[in-house]
């Protein structure tokens, strides 16, 4: 291995060409495999990422709601660089909305569209729970 010449190199024969010649090597190779290792794990997290939104799609497919509204709720350590939100552009016409989970305030999105039903995703939990429509008593800010 290169690294393991790079003392014999640093050592030569007192020209500076042998020792800029094996910090260079030393650099470059250092370089290289960096690069190498940073371009794998960014390729590895994009398929987790891929198959855990793969996954996320594929349940709510199992729902049964013809259409729905979901609200993901996600945990405290969530990846801010992974989202689960996706919507069509067309919302009249989608069978699934997927939106940020609002607490108390999601009853005015149920509202607007109470021919769908609520669900919350918890992401902490990995789970689905039904809620219930939003009581038109509640008042509007």
């Amino acid at each position: 291995h290169a690294l393991a010449r790079a003392p014999a190199l640093l050592r030569g024969s007192g020209s500076p060409v042998p020792v800029v010649a094996g910090i260079s090597l030393c650099l470059t190779l250092f370089a290289g495999w960096f690069a190498w290792a940073a371009v794998g794990d960014d390729h590895s997290r994009d398929e987790e990422a891929k198959e855990y939104q793969r996954n996320f799609l594929s349940a709510i497919d199992e729902l049964p709601a013809r259409k729905a509204i979901i609200f993901v709720r996600y945990k405290p350590d969530h990846d801010p660089h992974l989202s689960l939100l996706y919507n069509d552009p067309d919302l009249a016409e989608s069978p699934r909305w997927i939106v940020y989970d609002r607490g108390a305030d999601n009853s005015r999105l149920m509202r607007v569209a109470p021919d769908r039903r609520a669900f919350l995703f918890d992401e902490a939990r990995d789970s689905f729970h039904s809620i219930a429509a939003a009581p038109d008593s509640i008042s509007r800010p």
